[in-house]
């Protein structure tokens, strides 16, 4: 283990939490009740904790941090599709930071697995896909409020994001509350985690079960 390189990306880490957390609360996301702020660092607390049990080295686990900072700041920009957006502010940005190629390159490959079609291969990879949707393995109560926050942030989105043909079929659902809840079910049903950590709490299942009674 190099204390030296472990040091510097520290640095990073700390210099990264500053600028992106700045941007987070920009004004354009007043109406994003889902990905905000603290749904970032929500991700990054479950990302650290799951790098922790699963114990990846301490080089990795920053980079993988790094990621998660980055993986929403692309909602700025537009919201479907939003990752490669995130990947350009995150390209930018690193151009003032001492962060080498080869993890410049690991950062970006993992703030694209946050994709929803993306298949995680690495382990890295698993880990950031998990924690970004962790809620659906937390208590029923928080289970629920982040599906309506959710549907709350959709159906609020601005008019200049309505063009997208996936933003008209998403408001669409999220005008009506029995329509959404079973448009989030079936989405649930087709998740799965990867991380052995993830697997191993059942809560998911018990949350679904939760919300089919509200039909």
């Amino acid at each position: 283990m190099d204390s030296n390189n472990i040091l510097r990306l520290k640095k990073e880490l700390k210099k990264t939490k500053k600028y992106v957390y700045n941007l987070l609360n920009d004004k354009k996301l007043k109406n994003y009740y889902y990905h905000n702020k603290k749904h970032t660092i929500e991700v990054l607390k479950t990302a650290k904790k799951i790098a922790e049990k699963e114990k990846i080295k301490e080089e990795q686990k920053i980079l993988l941090q790094i990621a998660v900072l980055f993986h929403d700041t692309g909602m700025l920009k537009k919201y479907i599709n939003h990752e490669k957006e995130s990947i350009k502010i995150f390209e930018e940005y690193s151009k003032k930071t001492s962060l080498k190629e080869k993890e410049k390159q690991l950062i970006k490959k993992l703030i694209l697995k946050t994709k929803i079609e993306e298949k995680p291969k690495t382990k890295l990879e698993k880990i950031i896909k998990d924690s970004d949707l962790e809620y659906l393995n937390s208590n029923k109560k928080r289970f629920l409020e982040k599906i309506f926050l959710l549907q709350k942030e959709i159906k609020n989105l601005k008019e200049k994001n309505n063009k997208n043909k996936k933003i008209k079929e998403l408001k669409l659902l999220s005008k009506n509350k029995k329509n959404w809840i079973k448009n989030s079910i079936k989405f649930i049903e087709k998740h799965e985690y990867y991380t052995k950590t993830m697997k191993e709490k059942k809560q998911k299942q018990k949350n679904l079960e939760a919300l089919k009674k509200l039909l």
